[in-house]
């Protein structure tokens, strides 16, 4: 070959091991149920004095798509959350085998760093969320660290694109499921919308701190 080696990379195929959605498509995937809820957690927010408190329902969200092994933590105070509206903790064990002794073998714990956005338009092209929001929670991750956006809304092709090549440890958590995480838990503790989001709010109310996240991990 003329060029050698540098030839074969212009022309080299690129293979992508993932699929992204399009609003559009996304939009499509709500059925009667899913709308219901939304609707529901759209008209609360509207109302409410601080738009903030949907991040205590982000948060058990979040603690929903975890499971068991998932502690929820605290809201950071607005004035210096840097990007992150709440945080949570994983433990990464096996509680079915005897735990060696000590606190360092047969498990790990890692820090959970979430944002929250509460689309009140959440079908329209406008509920899509970009590069800008995400980029704020990506900035924070550090080694051993993990992020989750939760939102009433849809994700643009281009963010989901950017998540996959770039490797970013971030859960994408769009409004449809969103929806299908509330009926579980719905279905779960036997609570309805109205109940649920009112607990949100208190929740919100006594769980606002401004310690480092990193102390969770210590808890």
């Amino acid at each position: 070959m003329k060029n050698g080696m540098s030839e074969v990379e212009k022309v080299r195929q690129i293979i992508h091991h993932y699929e992204v959605s399009t609003p559009t498509a996304q939009v499509a995937e709500l059925g009667s149920s899913h709308r219901e809820i939304l609707s529901a957690i759209v008209d609360h927010y509207k109302d409410s004095a601080d738009k903030r408190f949907f991040e205590s329902l982000a948060s058990l969200v979040a603690n929903e798509f975890f499971g068991e092994h998932y502690s929820r933590g605290w809201i950071t105070k607005h004035s210096g959350d840097m990007g992150v509206d709440f945080i949570g903790r994983l433990e990464i064990k096996n509680q079915h085998a005897p735990a060696p002794p000590g606190t360092v073998l047969g498990g790990t714990r890692i820090l959970v760093f979430g944002q929250a956005k509460c689309r009140t338009n959440y079908e329209t092209a406008a509920a899509a969320e970009d590069a800008k929001e995400i980029a704020r929670v990506a900035a924070r991750l550090q080694r051993g660290y993990l992020g989750v956006f939760v939102t009433t809304g849809t994700y643009k092709q281009s963010k989901q694109k950017e998540v996959a090549v770039d490797g970013y440890p971030i859960v994408l958590i769009n409004g449809r499921q969103l929806a299908d995480l509330l009926i579980q838990y719905i279905h779960r503790t036997g609570k309805n919308m109205k109940t649920i989001l009112s607990d949100c709010d208190q929740w919100y109310l006594d769980n606002q701190r401004d310690s480092p996240p990193e102390n969770f991990l210590k808890d």
